[in-house]
């Protein structure tokens, strides 16, 4: 899977809690989700403050308190369903576990459920097409880690698929079934195309597009998947300036989004590098170092630099760092890409492989 999906209780989480029950409650919680941290009350940390910092910190949000307190404290903090963490309500007898926001994108539900597994609390879900057991496609995004360009047309196909109307997606139906093996009624709702131009031509209403492809019509809701790899290369000292400059022309010429990026990779001796770790810190992108063994493990036909074997050991970086983080997620229905072989520009090289539906 080309995808950077996290389970649930590997995000980061916050649990909040004010009363002592609350507490109890709270370091039960914490022994559930390895990368937690437990918030209340103080005299300089006050609600308003807690929930600030957890809105720009943290993936979940686990508030032990009455539902009204919550929806007051946050009502001026909810910007987007694409941004906002997931926020659960339990009470402080652990009974109910509430998804209140992000249920689907940003994972609510599936921690309402994932606690109610673990608590015995019952798991309150209100989405429309969980109630009525209908498959969500802001789900899938999820699970998948891909993103969505146009998020307003997410209640047309969630819609449609209530109303039992077809759905038009160009993704390979075996792909679908590996990951949604328990969604199988919801097969019957789709038409699955094999390539871009026929899902385009498809005369279905209700369309979704997955596809990296800049230069496409949004009046479609449109999916970016993870299928980028990049590979780069960097003299000492590069400012993030001009990587995030390479990139993105890089990009706009091959006519590819960046929202695209699966990850960026390079050589072990530069895991210390600024420009690559501002990039990767600012942007939420994937990085991966590999090894000098690693690097020339790949065998695969590529632009060598004999300076670069000279100098650190290697016959290349951005190129195989790029076929190595690709290799990784190949699966049987995706075909793997040359898309960019190393070009140098300024102080920085890079390379790009794409993952494709065969």
């Amino acid at each position: 899977m080309f995808g950077n999906f996290i389970e649930v209780n590997k995000k980061k989480t916050a649990i909040v809690y004010i009363t002592e029950n609350g507490e109890k409650l709270a370091k039960s919680l914490h022994s559930f989700f390895p990368f937690s941290d437990i918030f209340t009350l103080t005299k300089k940390n006050t609600l308003d403050k807690i929930f600030h910092q957890c809105f720009s910190d943290y993936k979940n949000i686990i508030a032990i308190m009455a539902t009204g307190i919550v929806v007051r404290k946050i009502a001026k903090l909810i910007k987007s369903k694409i941004t906002d963490p997931a926020v659960v309500v339990m009470d402080e007898k652990g009974k109910f576990a509430i998804s209140l926001i992000s249920g689907h994108l940003g994972g609510g539900n599936e921690l309402a459920e994932f606690i109610a597994d673990k608590t015995g609390a019952f798991a309150v879900i209100t989405t429309a097409t969980d109630v009525n057991k209908k498959f969500a496609i802001d789900d899938m995004v999820r699970k998948f880690g891909w993103s969505i360009e146009n998020p307003s047309k997410i209640k047309n196909i969630n819609s449609a698929v209530l109303n039992n109307e077809k759905i038009a997606i160009n993704i390979p139906e075996d792909f679908f079934k590996e990951y949604f093996s328990d969604n199988f009624e919801f097969l019957n709702s789709i038409k699955f195309y094999k390539t871009l131009n026929g899902l385009l031509n498809s005369k279905i209403k209700n369309k979704v597009i997955v596809s990296n492809l800049n230069s496409l019509d949004k009046k479609y809701l449109l999916i970016r998947p993870k299928n980028l790899y990049l590979g780069i290369g960097c003299n000492r000292g590069t400012s993030f300036e001009e990587l995030d400059s390479v990139v993105k022309s890089n990009l706009k010429h091959l006519n590819r989004s960046f929202n695209s990026i699966n990850s960026v990779s390079s050589i072990d001796i530069k895991n210390n590098e600024k420009c690559l770790l501002i990039f990767a810190e600012k942007y939420n992108i994937n990085l991966k170092f590999y090894t000098k063994q690693e690097l020339n493990s790949v065998h695969e036909s590529y632009r060598t630099s004999k300076y670069v074997k000279k100098i650190i050991g290697v016959k290349g970086v951005c190129e195989p760092a790029a076929i190595l983080s690709a290799k990784k997620d190949m699966k049987k229905c995706l075909k793997r890409k040359k898309l960019l072989p190393k070009i140098k520009q300024g102080n920085v090289t890079i390379a790009i492989q794409e993952l494709l539906f065969t």
